[in-house]
């Protein structure tokens, strides 16, 4: 009996398992080798949104796992100036890139709360991620000054240039004001999102995406 009592002391004690939804933008972009000429400063801002489960340890700890619906890509763009020794001429070569994903993913984190109160008002999380592409599209262009003759080049990739899933790491925190949350969080790709190998410009990508999320989230009644 006294055991029975306390298992359901310390059962009416746990939080309860919480459910929610959350929106919000991501600043995404993925690493360029460095080189003169290319400006690769260029975030792809893009959107996330899903919805998430909290399960509870304790007052402290607890699992989150996420349903999202997450943009990334990356922007690019190249100005060199290379000598034509046919023409006797310099010619100004432009390149750029845009490279669009969209992925369903399914981060899964161990969450910490931290502050005084019953209700801790931040949290901090840490764990990985695994996604599926749900559609990709690369575009590119290339043009050349002065016009001698050289014609423009442009061309796009789609869906099947791009593997079909990635995994990564996330960190990132919380912080709670009723039932509503803003959540900051990085996400780092660990594998590739392609094994293409591209050339021009792009040859210079490392196709592993990285995104700083903001998002504001709302805990279900």
């Amino acid at each position: 009996m006294a055991l029975g009592l306390l298992l359901t002391a310390q059962a009416m004690a746990l939080p309860a398992i919480e459910f929610g939804g959350l929106a919000g933008f991501n600043a995404a972009y993925m690493p360029w080798r460095q080189v003169d000429g290319l400006d690769h400063d260029h975030q792809r801002i893009c959107f996330n949104g899903g919805v998430y489960l909290y399960h509870p340890f304790n007052r402290d700890w607890g699992v989150r796992a996420e349903l999202l619906y997450m943009e990334k890509g990356t922007m690019a763009t190249g100005f060199f100036s290379l000598p034509d020794t046919v023409l006797g001429l310099t010619l100004d070569h432009t390149y750029s890139t845009d490279l669009a994903l969209a992925y369903v993913e399914i981060p899964v984190t161990l969450q910490a709360w931290l502050g005084p109160g019953e209700r801790r008002p931040v949290s901090l999380f840490f764990g990985a991620y695994v996604n599926r592409l749900l559609s990709a599209r690369m575009e590119y262009w290339h043009t050349v000054k002065p016009d001698v003759g050289y014609a423009d080049e442009t061309g796009s990739l789609g869906r099947s240039a791009f593997n079909a899933s990635a995994f990564g790491l996330i960190i990132g925190g919380t912080v709670t004001i009723e039932r509503f949350e803003v959540v900051a969080r990085y996400d780092r790709d660990m594998s590739p999102a392609t094994d293409r190998t591209f050339t021009g410009i792009n040859a210079l990508l490392t196709p592993k995406s990285r995104v700083l999320s903001f998002s504001l989230g709302y805990l279900f009644p």
